[in-house]
């Protein structure tokens, strides 16, 4: 009886120590999806030259190179599901995040990703009745995805907590609406085998290539559109103007980057965190040129009939050479009643005019701006700065009609 109490003392105090090990401020973050959550553009230099420490991989399998062995942990660096030297959705995400982040947290990703694999091969009893694409890399994770996935989870439940799933997927199921069906079966499972509160763990699902780029699979987006209707906790991240290979299914490498960065804004926002990089965290030089924006696209003043509207895209321009839509991060404020702002639209109230600036505060926490004036259309005012505009421009058709009109005010 006593040795049995010593033994119940001793397994109670390995369970104790175990959980002690949890680190609340380890944040870990499931990724899984196809090609362009493995990674489908080449890592270039700047990818490959700095990965903070705090930013970590649990190997989801056995890799050659860089060496990985299942369930040990590394740092970051590329490639993180693949054995080519990409880069993903993973890589930016968790740099971005430990920017962010204060000095004493980590970031983990596990990771399992495999090109060409449909929705169906992350639910076990589906993922056999078809011959998928990469079926010999789903062999490496040992031939379910989704079992490796919760292996490889419960691993790292061991170090931290976690915060959040990240999924991109959808061209090898594009346009299929039953694709919604499945991604709701697999996170409901996760909730459940990883003993998770939905309420607690969103996920954040980025659409596939856009149509602004002329993606291949962007009629698909119309349907990740619809995950937050299914899944409360559910968040879209945009592709708008994220740059793509010349085939249009995978990303380029600036696309990947910044693709990753708005993964990591919309979850930083969820956490209650700003979406810049934390004020005593110093940016690498690789890193810094990406995230620090030097200039935002020009405005001209606009002219606006009363009760007309008008959006205001956003276009930043980075010390990289990359440029970036920043609608959504951006902020439109006006002077006066005049006008009326909703998010980027404008509206006309009245015929006075009224100067618009917009803001865009980059990762590195510095803000620029822009101002510029919007008029009544057809008042004295607002075709004088027609007509001195099309002057500027070179505009020959300016003749004595337009300084007529100027004069009666019509």
């Amino acid at each position: 009886m006593k040795y049995c109490v010593v033994c119940l003392f001793l397994l109670t105090a390995s369970v104790f120590e175990m959980k002690a090990e949890v680190d609340p401020k380890y944040q870990i973050y499931i990724c899984f999806g196809q090609s362009n959550m493995e990674g489908g553009s080449p890592a270039e230099a700047v990818d490959r030259e700095y990965v903070d420490e705090r930013f970590i991989t649990f190997a989801a399998r056995d890799f050659e190179s860089p060496v990985r062995f299942l369930g040990n942990q590394y740092t970051a660096y590329p490639p993180i599901a693949s054995d080519k030297m990409v880069i993903g959705m993973a890589d930016y995400f968790g740099r971005s995040m430990v920017a962010a982040l204060p000095a004493d947290y980590r970031v983990g990703v596990v990771d399992v990703a495999v090109g060409g694999a449909r929705i169906q091969a992350f639910i076990s009893e589906l993922a056999k009745d078809y011959m998928e694409p990469g079926k010999a890399y789903i062999e490496k994770y040992g031939g379910n995805l989704y079992e490796r996935i919760v292996y490889i989870a419960k691993i790292a439940q061991q170090y931290g907590v976690i915060k959040g799933i990240l999924l991109h997927q959808g061209e090898a199921n594009c346009g299929e609406p039953q694709w919604l069906q499945y991604v709701q079966t697999i996170y409901d499972r996760l909730m459940v085998d990883l003993g998770l509160n939905a309420a607690e763990v969103p996920l954040l699902a980025g659409e596939v290539v856009n149509a602004s780029e002329n993606g291949q699979c962007a009629a698909h987006n119309d349907i990740i559109a619809q995950l937050p209707s299914r899944i409360p906790t559910a968040h879209v991240i945009s592709s708008y103007k994220c740059p793509c290979d010349e085939v249009g299914l995978h990303f380029s490498p600036s696309g990947y980057r910044i693709m990753g960065k708005r993964y990591a804004i919309k979850m930083l926002e969820l956490l209650g965190y700003p979406a810049h990089k934390d004020v005593n965290y110093q940016l690498h030089e690789s890193l810094r040129k990406f995230y620090k924006a030097t200039r935002l696209e020009s405005y001209q003043n606009i002219d606006l009939q009363p009760n007309g509207t008008c959006k205001i895209p956003v276009t930043a321009y980075f010390e990289d050479g990359h440029s970036e839509d920043v609608t959504a991060q951006a902020v439109v404020t006006k002077i006066g009643p005049s006008l009326t702002v909703n998010g980027n639209e404008i509206k006309a109230a009245t015929s006075e005019r009224s100067l618009v600036t917009v803001s865009y505060t980059d990762f590195t926490g510095e803000t620029l701006s822009k101002s510029f004036y919007v008029n009544r259309s057809g008042s004295p005012l607002g075709m004088i700065t027609e007509v001195v505009n099309r002057i500027m421009s070179g505009d020959n058709t300016v003749n004595a009609a337009d300084i007529v009109r100027i004069i009666n005010g019509n």
